[in-house]
């Protein structure tokens, strides 16, 4: 997924150790670090570079995991590195990025306990370095399909997210796997597929942040005429909102996520 999300006129390295020690972290919220980064990097690197991605054990302060995200871009000066993971701060045209991927990174890495630092000059790259405490403790599994189990299904699914190369990204996996899935441009139709009598909803995929209203109000609402739907929240961001729901036997989902994984979480939360 990085290869194809860096472009081809990037170089991706990777030295990555096999013996890396267990850390207490979310691996949705890893990849989505590493995924922020990356896309970072690439913006940095319009003609093209290297992206090198590392990572290592460090024997000090009890031990740590190091994980190492290094472009040959055109680096930072000072009142950028000052400012770089303050939320909305943006140095990208209007319209290019929203500054909050790198307050989510800041966000992510200190929920899980460790630290992160840059280390950048101008036009000569930058690199970012994070440091996950190691865990004395047993690595618990996720939840995951049996060995050749199905990811295909014929249920109705509804999925409601504002931006669009996502909603139709989801749209056409789900489809090509079998099931019916109602795609609505906005939050206003969605509220009436849901208010409508038509064909029952076997479970709602939401985005959590949305500019009309947010998805676990929306699923709410959901829950009120739709009972025993099944509700799995998408989201680039912490769990912050979701946790703050009453809402029994939701599910969160990380974006960005492949096609193997969305069809996945989504057989999850169906068969559950």
């Amino acid at each position: 997924m990085l290869r194809r999300t860096i472009g081809e006129n990037i170089e991706l390295v990777c030295s990555l150790a096999a013996d890396l020690w267990p850390v207490l972290a979310d691996p949705g919220h890893v990849e989505q670090v590493v995924m922020n980064l990356a896309v970072n990097a690439r913006d940095a690197m319009p003609e093209g570079g290297q992206l090198r991605i590392e990572t290592r054990n460090i024997q000090a302060h009890s031990g740590q995991v190091l994980l190492r995200v290094a472009d040959t871009g055109s680096g930072m000066d000072s009142h950028t590195k000052a400012n770089l993971f303050q939320p909305f701060f943006t140095t990208k045209g209007l319209g290019k990025g929203t500054g909050l991927g790198l307050a989510t990174v800041f966000g992510l890495v200190s929920q899980a306990g460790g630290k992160i630092s840059v280390h950048s000059e101008l036009g000569e790259g930058a690199r970012f370095e994070i440091l996950l405490p190691r865990t004395q403790g047993t690595v618990a599994s996720l939840p995951s399909l049996a060995p050749g189990a199905s990811c295909r299904g014929t249920e109705t699914l509804l999925v409601v997210e504002d931006e669009p190369k996502i909603r139709q990204a989801a749209q056409r996996i789900l489809t090509e796997a079998g099931y019916a899935v109602l795609c609505p441009n906005d939050i206003r139709d969605a509220l009436a597929l849901v208010n409508g009598q038509g064909d029952p909803i076997d479970l709602l995929l939401v985005d959590v942040i949305m500019p009309e209203m947010n998805g676990v109000r929306f699923a709410e609402l959901m829950r009120e005429k739709r009972p025993s739907a099944r509700i799995l929240f998408m989201s680039g961001y912490t769990d912050d909102a979701v946790s703050s729901s009453n809402l029994p036997g939701v599910e969160v989902f990380r974006k960005p996520f492949t096609s193997q994984s969305l069809l996945s979480r989504v057989r999850l939360a169906l068969d559950e």
